[in-house]
């Protein structure tokens, strides 16, 4: 299973994180007591995989910002961050612009 997440705060925070868990399902479920079913609205996205240690994923969001300034978009929140690991260990990263 490929879990993701969406960030709606703009900065880092060490605690009181504004986000949610994603799963991304095949088929349809329904809501219950504990289970928001949402579908995510169409966007045009950047988006930049990451295939290395955590430590140097900056250099990932580095080169997404770059690309986005000079493609004369900009970074909009939320962001969505689909994390793979083991074996290959790659981040992907989808900023709407």
């Amino acid at each position: 299973m490929i879990g993701a997440a969406i960030w709606h705060d703009e900065d880092f925070k060490a605690s009181e994180i504004d986000s949610e868990a994603i799963v991304y399902l095949k088929g349809s479920v329904q809501a219950g007591e504990h289970v928001w079913v949402n579908e995510l609205p169409a966007a045009t996205v950047a988006s930049v995989i990451h295939k290395g240690a955590y430590n140097t994923v900056s250099q990932a969001y580095e080169a997404i910002g770059r690309w986005i300034e000079t493609n004369g978009s900009r970074w909009l929140v939320p962001t969505a961050k689909s994390t793979w690991s083991a074996p290959s260990r790659c981040a992907r990263t989808m900023i709407p612009t």
